[in-house]
């Protein structure tokens, strides 16, 4: 099995630059006879324990362009470029397309961004005490119980870890009970994450300060492709569109999967006269029951008590809990709970033996234009409500999962934590989607790249079609590839790292022989690093500030993985599938002067004809490392240079005696030779005339 180690690994982890500097002298008097000699001592910065490389670029100053070289020991590869029935959340794998609803619903994300959350709310959210075993995301976050608890009981594998995601918290304006809030957690760092730089500190179960992570750190944003709330906001009203649209529904599950049924103005009646409607699949064991129920006031859901009736008998063969969608578009008044009669009945079974859904995580209400809804009594299902300021005064039940703009809770509840959210692990199912299970053969890819930070922090980007990832990656950052694909029946998996000129073929990890689904993923054991092994490039710049003509030397900026599904090598057969993902690169640079004139005469010995002369401006090595990348930087003159021969060898132009020139390492420009009086005047060199 081959995998993409020889992309990016490099024997030796360090870029190390020689420079030879040609200096030019110029001799002010005695035209027929100069002489000069420049040596200098070599600085180096080697970190402990790291195995260098040699790179060496060489200038001349009797030439207008200059050579340069870079050796490096590399693979081809571094060329540029309570008991519960239910089932738990089943997170994706890998990330996914943000606008793709279809796709996303169908891999792990049933609410996009929202789905593996009991509370999300694209507004506020504010508690008045502790919500046990909750997961909370919000773009404001309010707490008014002091030292208030937020978190799952019992985390849930594949699931992220942070307990509570906001853009930022009133804390952040001074109030002090929200900053009092507690992560339910030992964990420091995975739990918390704002959008905000200047976001309140918060503290876990054990007192300890946690770390404030960025928005894009939690996989359920980058998977969704989501960088703020307000994209959030987005998503979530096109999530609720998309259940209340039969198109995009029967577009997206098979039809032996999905039953989509239309209610009528007389099964409202049925209803308010708490009689049951009935949907008939008796031949059938479709597993998801979308259901469009058109009320446009909560009184036609309510019987003469004032009590919501909405039972509904589902006749089929299904042996398992179905998956039911209630869909409300025309509502656009109010609804609320006020006792525990209130209810949401939906049995499933044939007609003789009828069972109820218990767990409210197969039960989803959509609510797409709804602007206000309050619980004081009954919680009737998990809720997606968009437009809506949910408010929860009273519950005689644990939630499941509440998506809305607003969510006020005033009382104290609890959640189900990670088996109360609406993920159906039957919507990732193969078999129930419309390619699956409508068709024997349907063509399908889906590739994305993760980058690990040095920290550990992660962002990921889906290149199903040519992407750049946005993040820029450091010299001890690594990537990790994810790649499916079916209906290839006859292709592999090429990838290239020169703009397609050669391809190297690469096996699946994995292939699954029921849905033929192939999979080729790099090991989290695996350490790829796309900014080592880079070669250096070579430019000069002309002397338009007085500052002297320079030559920089730099690595690449950026460098493209190219991947392709073709029958034979893409070089020669066309693909069937093709794209890219560029990654960006942090700079590293080392510029350097082309000339240094000596032109200054600080002494003149007419006894010994000896003429002391200086640079008039001290030259600069100037290094821009924000790479991260070790190096070892060595400065010397190159006697061979000059026109004669020096009559003194290793004169040090640059320094004293012992004196050590001085090596400053920033991820900023660091000027190396810029003190004259420091470095270049403190003793002339000395030439015969």
């Amino acid at each position: 099995m081959q995998d993409l180690k020889k992309i990016f690994m490099i024997v030796g982890t360090a870029i190390s630059v020689g420079i030879v500097l040609a200096l030019s002298l110029s001799i002010l008097v005695n035209p027929n006879s100069s002489r000069a000699a420049a040596t200098s001592e070599s600085v180096s910065k080697t970190p402990e324990n790291v195995s260098m490389q040699t790179s060496t670029s060489s200038m001349s100053s009797s030439s207008n362009s200059s050579a340069a070289s870079s050796k490096s020991s590399s693979s081809a590869a571094s060329s540029s470029s309570s008991k519960k029935t239910s089932t738990k959340s089943t997170a994706a794998t890998y990330p996914l397309e943000n606008h793709d609803l279809s796709y996303l619903t169908t891999h792990g994300y049933a609410l996009g961004v929202a789905s593996n959350f009991n509370i999300f709310a694209t507004g506020t959210y504010s508690q008045s005490s502790s919500v046990g075993n909750a997961r909370v995301a919000a773009n404001k976050f309010v707490s008014k119980g002091w030292m208030s608890k937020i978190g799952w009981t019992d985390s849930s594998s594949g699931i992220d870890s942070h307990a509570l995601v906001v853009d930022h918290l009133s804390a952040d304006a001074g109030d002090t009970t929200t900053a009092s809030t507690i992560i339910a957690s030992d964990k420091t760092d995975g739990v918390f994450a704002a959008s905000s730089a200047n976001t309140v500190q918060l503290s876990n179960s054990q007192g300890k300060a946690v770390t404030t992570d960025p928005l894009n750190s939690v996989k359920d944003f980058t998977d969704n492709g989501i960088a703020s709330f307000s994209d959030a906001a987005t998503q979530v009203q096109n999530i609720s569109d998309f259940y209340g649209s039969a198109d995009d529904i029967n577009k997206t599950f098979s039809s032996k999967f999905v039953n989509v049924t239309n209610l009528t103005t007389d099964d409202l009646e049925k209803f308010q006269k708490g009689n049951t409607v009935e949907i008939d699949d008796p031949n059938a064991e479709r597993k998801c029951l979308v259901v469009n129920i058109p009320a446009t006031t909560e009184s036609e859901l309510k019987e003469d008590t004032d009590v919501i009736n909405i039972n509904i008998k589902y006749v089929t063969n299904l042996k398992e809990e179905p998956i039911v969608v209630l869909n409300f578009p025309d509502m656009t008044g109010e609804l609320s709970t006020k006792n525990g009669s209130d209810i949401v009945n939906v049995t499933y079974g044939t007609a003789d033996n009828q069972t109820r859904i218990i767990d409210k995580n197969h039960l989803l209400l959509n609510f797409a234009q709804i602007p206000k809804l309050t619980f004081n009594g009954a919680f009737l299902g998990t809720i997606i409500a968009p437009k809506a300021s949910v408010e929860i005064d009273q519950l005689n039940a644990t939630v499941t999962a509440i998506a809305a703009k607003n969510v006020n809770v005033t009382t104290s509840i609890t959640t189900d934590g990670p088996t109360g959210v609406f993920n159906p692990g039957d919507f990732s199912d193969p078999n129930n989607s419309a390619s699956g299970g409508d068709s024997t053969t349907t063509k399908s890819v889906h590739a994305s790249v993760k980058h690990v930070n040095d920290d550990g922090t992660t962002s990921s980007t889906s290149f199903d079609s040519p992407a750049t990832m946005a993040t820029k990656f450091t010299y001890n950052d690594t990537v990790r590839f994810h790649l499916d694909w079916a209906g290839y029946d006859s292709d592999n998996l090429y990838y290239s790292l020169d703009d397609g000129t050669t391809w190297t073929k690469l096996d699946p990890t994995s292939t699954d022989t029921d849905t033929k689904m192939n999979t080729y993923e790099t090991s989290d054991k695996t350490d790829f690093y796309p900014a080592r092994g880079l070669k250096l490039s070579q430019s000069e710049t002309n002397d338009t500030d007085g500052s002297g003509e320079s030559v920089t030397m730099a690595t690449p900026t950026s460098r493209k993985v190219m991947f392709a599904l073709a029958a034979g090598d893409p070089s020669s057969a066309t693909p069937d599938w093709e794209s890219s993902i560029t990654l960006n690169l942090n700079s590293f640079s080392v510029s350097v002067p082309k000339t240094v004139p000596f032109s200054k005469i600080v002494g003149m010995d007419t006894a010994n004809k000896t003429l002391t002369v200086t640079p008039e401006t001290a030259p600069e090595i100037t290094t821009v490392n924000n790479l991260g990348a070790p190096y070892k930087l060595t400065v010397q003159t190159d006697p061979s240079s000059s026109s004669t021969t020096p009559t003194e060898t290793d004169q040090n132009v640059f320094l004293n005696g012992g004196s050590k020139m001085t090596y400053t390492n920033d991820t900023s420009a660091t000027n190396i030779l810029t003190d004259p009086a420091t470095i270049l005047q403190q003793e002339a060199a000395t030439t015969s005339v």
